[in-house]
């Protein structure tokens, strides 16, 4: 794994290959409209802390980057939470406890935030970890 870019487009990657047809859902940056009568995702990448973990000349150096998935689960009010904790427990398959193109993914945990502008939220953190040689 080279950069910052190409570790963020293959966590995407890994969840559109891995999300199929189980809603919609956008990306950050993205013009999206949510259905109005199904749930839908919105997945973020957000790099974190980053520290220098070798030493040596350039090309040789080493840095670990840990940063944060975020899936958030919209589903529709007065339906009960079965339809969005289907869909958060699909999100923990896509990445807890695999690695992808170098990147690990370890800890997951599903954050039940409950009604938010007309929806019932629950938000999906995903914890990785990559190395980058510079």
């Amino acid at each position: 794994m080279t950069t910052f870019a190409a570790a963020k487009e293959s966590i995407l990657q890994q969840f559109v290959d891995e999300w199929g047809a189980n809603s919609a859902f956008t990306f950050d940056n993205e013009s999206f409209d949510p259905p109005t009568d199904a749930p839908w995702v919105r997945v973020s990448v957000r790099h974190a802390v980053s520290q220098q973990v070798s030493l040596g000349g350039l090309g040789n150096r080493k840095f670990d980057r840990t940063g944060l998935i975020l899936i958030q689960v919209f589903g529709q009010l007065d339906r009960g939470t079965k339809e969005v904790d289907d869909l958060v427990e699909k999100a923990l398959a896509i990445y807890e406890g695999k690695t992808v193109d170098l990147i690990r993914f370890m800890s997951a945990t599903p954050r039940e935030v409950g009604p938010l502008d007309g929806w019932l939220l629950t938000s999906v953190d995903i914890a990785f970890e990559w190395t980058q040689r510079k």
